[in-house]
């Protein structure tokens, strides 16, 4: 039995093996394990696990791609120490067998199912407290970040599971009497998920119960225009009997104790007195329809007729009747409903209206002699078409109303040109007016155009609206600004400041009350303001841009057309100002498709062209804000555009301007705070990383192209070329402990302060990693500019860090490319460099013909030339893959005149590694002691250095000791090895000093640790991948279970590691698997394929030369023995 496992799917996929999370990566593994949990106990076939990672882009052997999936996750489980059995392979698919509650789904069904139970007892607070550990249960959405559409069906229907049970807990606090401790979390719920009516109806129940009449009729208004608005549906019967229940006093408080569930269908109509009689009553909607449904009186029409005066005139007041009884037990004639008979629910006011008014006058506003009657509604048009934003709003209404009136409410609605500031802000303002009955105050502050509105003109503006006498206006805004203080000073008024420029603007426009709010719109931050909300408004999202377009242009076209209406939302880059233009042109034009838009905005070379309307403009929406900017940041703003990257940091505006790392970073946040460049994220280095909207984008190039001429624009690329050129150079020094195994050309280098340098290279692979994207982009734009030297500087001082990383792609393409640059610049150099890293880009992946053919150019043209570095640096890797073919002698006739060449150059770091492959070739020989001085001065070369080089003569040594036998130094040397490689972060290394350390543990009998080590270097050899590692590591695990005796996982482990030599042509280790597989063969008394397998290894050993393999069966485990201490590891590469 294995330690027990954990599955957590309600939320991000996770898997724990006795309390310690397992990684299940990415992808294929990551969805074929979601296939499985989400059937737990069943059989899910393979061609369904197949369709769900692949979908319409099926392999060709899906099921073999599945199993590998499969024997992937059941070694994970292993290596934790999980039975791997808890998969296992059951016609037509596979099986998962968790442990009962194992699963979180598991869990949930558990507490519902309790809680279902409690509610059925009566034990109300029971089932409230099962249902708040079932919702705890999930940490986001089920399955997060797994796409699969196939999947999709299961994780909507357990998201569906989790908003039902979250009404149901709603249900349970509110029977409990809880109704003000969750409010908020009902308000939070409706907010997201805006259609469902069962939530809006226990909002509204507990509201009322609050105490918050008006808000709880506020919250059917908002169900009543979303459903209208989202739906064309009017509210269900449930929302609408408890609105009505509501305005007529009818809906009680909850009684004493929990009552009876509450009923999700429409309560029952009121009756009239007459017909309810004295002792009769109306159904509160919330109490349900059970026995102990609550009833409470209903006054008849003259009930209280008494209260009001004969033939009209001045209302009679009256002392307000006493507060009803609601205490639990209220007493033998307390109605269920916790009502008194005879009783109201509440005193009843009588406002005060004077004759001609239409509004209650405050006795204080009629003392100051002012006009109350003026209610200033300066609010544009609402608009119904509020797609995306509605989270937003609601945020907006709160930070207006909130509870506590001590200061005065500001929020602050921010974000680019075209992204709704001004709609939301007027939806929410109209939508606020019933708060604000003294009127609504709206100015455009024109702050993205020149000039600005004065605060003066707008405050005499205001000063007019409220009534002020013109000819008692003072002189001078301080002045101004104090009566127009005054005049709000006990009104509640609701100022719309639009487009403000900064918070000079502001201040002046800001009442002194706590009574008024005051809400603003910006593309610029304004966080200095005392106590604001900010709400940045953010683009649309892909399906909440599809929204509007369907608004605007009608269902019909959008349901024929989804793939186009998809494209048009990604051209639009969800900026709603783009979506609205495109959905008035094509409703401009119903006989136009939505396919021909897309066709026009497809250029962009016009895409701003085409996104223009009437008075609709993107283009103009953009110009207003780069307008704004001073000189140094519009030059900023316009080269920018000129990189082909999708992100950037700061660092690039230091070259493109020409200017100081402090001057460069400065005007950037420029362009930050006008909203004219994005901040993306942070980075592996931690710095930031910025881009564009691709709107934005298109906008700036077409600045840059008018502003600066081709010149300009190519010294500006180059500049920022050269700069990432010299930053490559320092974090390779970084990496390989000085400037070695590249040649340089004569490309200028843009040098940045060192301090910055130092700063941003100080991890140089974290560094690399955030820059992957920008040295591959940077080679692609210099080879079309036909910077032919700058190009393939920039691709092979990048080689090393594409090594480290296993970034082979890039790899490929950034030394495809450059090469045809050079061959075009008839750049012979660079040629030669780049068919050398192209060759060790082919070792690597051991395609060993295309690695000797394209070092054979390289070797040709270096001669040519006479550049005797660069030809010392390809004779070894042709050296190499002599050695990997079987040719000792004919490569260490090579190394010997690469290590010369290489010392002659000063590259310590090459000839270090000649050193070690001479050393390599020796150990596997057998004989260590000739490959000692090698090592020795291997070691004395990379003396100094803490990168890869050090790292990897350090390794040859722990082979050296391993062979020897003194096994506590090897141990000890492949633990420094493993330092040093975590320290630089390459897992190349990490997987060879793993497996070293491994073979160590198996020497010494520590089989376990063995096991456990060689699993490691496996995951990360496949990982990596390195398929030379992964061969000898499966050898190494093969010869562990033979030792074991478990001769079944042995040979499955050997078969394994012979098909994968094949596969990469390594003779040498064909040959060794093909010994090691014979041993298991004797052991199991297989003589005959023993002798097949060992025929066949002493066939090729014969062909490369050596003549070590054995030729009969094995004495005892004596031999194998011998085997695995005579075997050594190969290169660190």
């Amino acid at each position: 039995m294995g330690q027990s496992v954990q599955f957590r799917i309600l939320g991000p996929l996770e898997v724990a093996v006795g309390g310690r999370q397992i990684a299940v990566p990415l992808g294929r593994q990551q969805i074929t394990m979601a296939m499985l949990l989400l059937h737990p106990g069943q059989v899910t076939p393979a061609d369904r696990i197949a369709e769900a990672v692949w979908e319409d882009r099926m392999p060709a052997t899906p099921a073999n791609q599945i199993a590998i999936c499969i024997h992937a996750l059941r070694r994970k489980f292993s290596a934790a120490g999980a039975d791997e059995k808890i998969i296992t392979t059951r016609a037509p698919g596979y099986l998962l067998r968790p442990a009962p509650g194992s699963i979180d789904t598991h869990v949930v069904e558990e507490h519902a199912a309790a809680a279902r139970k409690a509610l059925a007892d009566g034990a109300v607070e029971v089932a409230a407290e099962r249902l708040r550990a079932a919702l705890a249960v999930w940490r986001g959405r089920c399955l997060a970040g797994i796409t699969s559409r196939v999947l999709q069906p299961e994780i909507i229907k357990w998201e569906e599971r989790r908003l039902a049970l979250t009404e149901e807990y709603f249900q349970a606090e509110l029977q409990l009497g809880h109704h003000v401790d969750i409010i908020s979390q009902l308000q939070a719920f409706v907010a997201e998920h805006p259609l469902r009516e069962k939530a809006r109806v226990r909002l509204m129940v507990a509201l009322y119960r609050a105490g918050r009449q008006a808000d709880a009729l506020n919250a059917f208004h908002d169900a009543r225009r979303v459903l209208k608005d989202e739906l064309g549906l009017d509210p269900g019967a449930a929302l609408q009997a408890t609105h009505r229940a509501i305005l007529r006093g009818e809906l009680s408080p909850p009684a004493g104790g929990p009552g009876p569930e509450m009923a999700d269908e429409a309560p029952e109509p009121a009756r009239s007195a007459s017909a309810a009689g004295r002792t009769g009553g109306v159904r509160d909607p919330a109490a349900g329809t059970g026995a102990g449904a609550a009833t409470h009186q209903v006054p008849t029409a003259g009930e209280h007729a008494d209260d009001l005066p004969a033939g009209g005139g001045e209302p009679v007041r009256r002392p307000a009747p006493a507060a009803p009884d609601l205490a639990p037990g209220g007493g033998p004639e307390a109605l269920p409903g916790g009502v008194e008979p005879g009783r109201l629910l509440g005193p009843v006011a009588i406002p005060d209206v004077r004759p001609g008014s239409a509004e209650p006058v405050r006795p204080e506003t009629a003392r100051a002699g002012r006009h109350p009657d003026i209610r200033p509604r300066m609010l544009p048009a609402d608009i119904a078409d509020l797609t995306g934003r509605h989270g937003e709003a609601e945020e907006l209404e709160r930070a207006l109303t909130p509870d506590d009136r001590a200061v005065l409410p500001i929020a602050l609605v921010a974000g680019r040109g075209g992204v709704g500031k001004t709609t939301i802000a007027i939806h929410v303002a109209h939508r606020l007016s019933p708060v604000f009955p003294d009127g609504q105050l709206y100015v455009d502050l024109r702050g993205a155009h020149q000039p600005a509105a004065d605060p003066l003109e707008v405050i005499t503006r205001f000063l007019r609206e409220l009534g002020a006498d013109t000819s008692t206006i003072p002189d001078g805004l301080e002045a101004r600004a104090a009566l127009y203080r005054s005049l709000l000073a006990d009104r509640r008024v609701l100022l719309v400041l639009d487009n403000a420029a900064d918070e000079r603007q502001i201040e002046p426009l800001l009442p002194g009350s706590p009574g008024c709010a005051v809400l603003i719109t910006s593309r610029y931050r304004l966080t200095c303001l005392a106590g604001v909300r900010l709400v940045d408004l953010a683009a649309l999202e892909s399906d909440q841009a599809i929204q509007l377009l369907t608004w605007i242009v009608g269902a019909s076209r959008v349901e024929v057309e989804p793939r186009a209406a998809e494209d048009l939302a990604r051209f639009c880059g969800g900026l709603p100002l783009a979506v609205r233009v495109i959905g008035a042109r094509l409703a401009a034009k119903p006989h136009w498709s939505l396919a021909q838009m897309v066709t026009r905005l497809a250029d962009e070379s016009r895409r701003l062209d085409e996104l223009a309307h009437g008075s609709l403009e993107v283009r103009a929406s953009l110009a207003l804000s780069y307008q704004a900017l001073e000189p140094a940041a519009r030059l900023l703003f316009r080269r920018l555009a000129l990189l082909d990257v999708v992100d950037f940091a700061a660092w690039v505006a230091a070259p493109l301007l020409e200017s100081s790392m402090q001057e460069a970073e400065d005007l950037l946040e420029r362009l930050v705070d006008a909203r004219l460049v994005d901040v993306f994220c942070r980075d592996a280095t931690g710095n930031l990383r910025y881009g564009f909207h691709d709107l934005v984008r298109l906008y700036a190039r077409e600045r840059v192209e008018e502003a600066e001429s081709a010149e300009e624009r190519t010294a500006a690329v180059g500049r920022v070329c050269s700069a990432l050129l010299h930053l490559t150079e320092q974090a390779h020094r970084r990496v390989y402990g000085g400037d070695y195994v590249v040649v340089h050309g004569p490309a200028p280098r843009w040098r940045l302060d060192e301090r910055t340098v130092q700063r941003l290279t100080e991890a140089p692979l974290a560094w690399y990693d955030a820059e992957r994207r920008t040295i591959v982009s940077a080679v692609r734009q210099t080879a079309a500019a036909g910077m032919s030297a700058l190009c393939w500087d920039l691709a092979g001082t990048a080689l090393s860090m594409f090594g480290v990383r296993s970034h082979y792609d890039e790899w490929r393409e950034t030394h495809e490319v450059s090469l045809f640059a050079a061959r075009a610049a008839n750049d012979r150099c660079g040629e030669a460099v780049l068919l050398t890293g192209l060759g060790d880009l082919y070792v690597v992946q051991q395609r060993y013909e295309q690695a000797a053919e394209r070092l054979g150019g390289a070797l040709e043209i270096f001669d040519e030339i006479g550049n005797w570095h660069g030809y010392g640096l390809a004779l070894r890797k042709v050296a190499y893959i002599d050695s990997v073919y079987g040719r000792t002698d004919e490569a260490l006739r090579r190394y010997e005149t690469a290590c010369r060449l290489l010392r002659e150059a000063g590259d310590r770091g090459a000839q270090a590694h000649v050193l070690r492959w001479t050393s390599q070739i020796y150990l596997e020989r057998g004989q260590p002691e000739r490959a000692r001085p090698y090592m020795e001065e291997a070691l004395a070369v990379a003396e100094g250095s803490n990168g890869r080089a050090r790292a990897q003569s350090l390794y040859l040594f722990g082979e050296l000791h391993l062979a020897t036998g003194d096994l506590e130094t090897a141990d000890k040397t492949f633990d420094e090895v493993l330092a040093l490689v975590h320290q630089i972060g390459d897992p190349r290394g990490q997987a060879h000093a793993l497996y070293g350390k491994g073979r160590v543990s198996l020497k010494l009998g520590f089989y376990r640790i063995a096991d456990s080590t060689f699993r490691q270097a496996l995951a990360i050899a496949r990982e990596v991948p390195d398929r030379l590692v992964e061969v000898q590591t499966l050898i190494a695990l093969g010869e562990l279970h033979t030792m074991k005796g478990e001769t079944t996982r042995a040979i499955g482990l050997l078969t394994d590691a012979v098909r994968a030599a094949q596969e990469i042509h390594s003779l040498v280790w064909l040959a060794r698997g093909l010994t090691a597989l014979a041993e298991v063969h004797f052991s199991a008394g297989a003589e005959s394929l023993a002798e097949q397998c060992l025929a066949e290894a002493a066939r090729l050993r014969a062909e490369f030369g050596v003549t070590r393999a054995r030729t009969g069966p094995p004495a005892g485990r004596a031999p194998l023995r011998m085997v695995v201490a005579g075997r050594s590891a190969g290169n660190v590469s």
